[in-house]
């Protein structure tokens, strides 16, 4: 899984892999990966939903790994207000072609 997860971080140059994100409603949401980091063993991806994605101030969120199932991968947003502004910051320190707001 972690190969998985840095062939995403490296494709991202060229183009935004998708995944689909199932709301607690049961919809389901195509979104974007737009960056990646790994903290602690943990990895976060920085996703925008791909409806959108073309919007001039697009809404982000940060999703964290809490395990796998098979080959899927599971995500969940982070909530916690330390953790998140922690992910930001390590966001930040990537070299990205995006701009963040908050």
């Amino acid at each position: 899984m972690q190969e998985e997860f840095d062939n995403i971080l490296d494709d991202m140059e060229d183009t935004y892999d998708v995944i689909s994100i199932v709301s607690d409603d049961g919809d389901v949401i195509d979104c974007f990966v737009i960056d990646g980091v790994v903290d602690n063993k943990i990895q976060y991806l920085l996703v925008v939903a791909c409806d959108d994605f073309d919007k001039e101030e697009a809404e982000a969120f940060i999703l964290k790994q809490v395990g796998e199932d098979g080959e899927e991968a599971i995500y969940i947003p982070v909530e916690d207000n330390n953790e998140y502004n922690k992910v930001l910051i390590l966001l930040q320190e990537n070299e990205t072609d995006y701009e963040m707001e908050f």
